[in-house]
């Protein structure tokens, strides 16, 4: 078999069926969406929670907790139907509308228990069960999941679901971050862990600060410390960040307050920076901004509502 067949695949992946939706079926679907974005309980995104970068379009409602609207382009990408949107909830896509079923018989969603969170021993597990059902080895198992261009997805708890490898490039975390055991923070794989941050730590940071800080921060510091990263906020070449200061004593946190005493005389914490030296800052109220010095001018520009927000939108190109 060469392909996943047309007919057995959703509208819009795979085939032109559908492509004339028309206005009132958008509208319906939009509707639909933003009354259920309005019903959803608040959600709170970790800072590990990843989303889609900016340019995907944006969620309806509540950031991980709603319905994602998809960019047209992105949505040709994807290989669906222009005006899709893609449930998450707690900051896990639900892709079931665009699942195709798997070999001999298995559903496009299925149960697997006894995942733990870890991605390569998951679709190890993920790849025995399928062989079980079908009685196909596990060798002929990938072999069909790569010649279909197919992706297996971890929607939550037991549940996995078959999907076409262009609709998996979503960007997003997932159930299986949940799983790992230490919450959203730990195996980002956007962030290079350096020495975390005690309670002592932040104690000597709000002191310093006078002030104290977030949630979203502390806990991701005490995760993380100062970790690596490489990356560009929404993937724009104009918000690059190399690394979060840490606890040394010489290039972190504190040193910087003790540098940037303007900064800390306003309740503002620098919190990281790009490779040329510009700045990452905590504002007072929390929301975050980028101190350009390049050019002899320096010039500020807010970035993100919040330390959830920053970390939820960097962007690190896979190598």
């Amino acid at each position: 078999m060469n392909g996943i067949p047309y007919a057995n695949a959703p509208a819009g992946i795979g085939s032109t069926a559908g492509r004339g939706l028309n206005l009132v079926s958008r509208m319906h679907t939009a509707v639909h969406a933003q009354r259920a974005a309005r019903l959803a309980p608040r959600w709170t995104p970790h800072p590990g929670f990843q989303r889609p970068a900016a340019n995907r379009r944006r969620f309806v409602g509540n950031v991980g907790n709603s319905s994602f609207a998809l960019a047209d382009d992105f949505a040709d990408t994807m290989g669906v139907l222009r005006g899709s949107t893609v449930p998450w909830r707690q900051g896990i896509p639900n892709f079931g509308q665009f699942t195709v079923p798997g070999p001999g018989g298995i559903s496009g969603t299925f149960n697997d228990p006894g995942l733990t969170g870890a991605p390569v021993a998951d679709r190890a597990l993920m790849v025995q069960h399928m062989a079980r059902e079908t009685g196909m080895s596990q060798r002929a198992i990938n072999r069909w999941l790569t010649t279909n261009n197919t992706d297996l997805h971890h929607l939550g708890g037991e549940a996995v679901q078959i999907v076409p490898t262009r609709v998996h490039q979503l960007h997003h975390s997932g159930e299986a971050q949940r799983l790992r055991g230490g919450g959203w923070f730990m195996s980002d794989p956007r962030f290079e862990g350096d020495t975390p941050f005690t309670e002592a730590d932040i104690a000597e940071v709000e002191k310093a600060l006078g002030r104290n800080l977030p949630k979203d921060y502390s806990d991701f510091a005490k995760a993380y410390g100062g970790a690596f990263v490489g990356g560009m906020i929404d993937g724009s070449d104009e918000f690059p960040i190399l690394c979060f200061f840490g606890t040394d004593r010489d290039n972190g946190i504190l040193s910087m307050l003790a540098i940037h005493s303007d900064f800390r005389d306003e309740g503002a914490l620098p919190i990281g920076r790009c490779q040329l030296g510009n700045l990452y800052v905590l504002d007072r109220d929390n929301t975050v901004h980028y101190i350009n010095y390049c050019g002899g001018n320096v010039t500020a520009r807010k970035v993100a509502d919040s330390f959830g927000d920053f970390t939820t939108r960097i962007v690190v190109q896979e190598e």
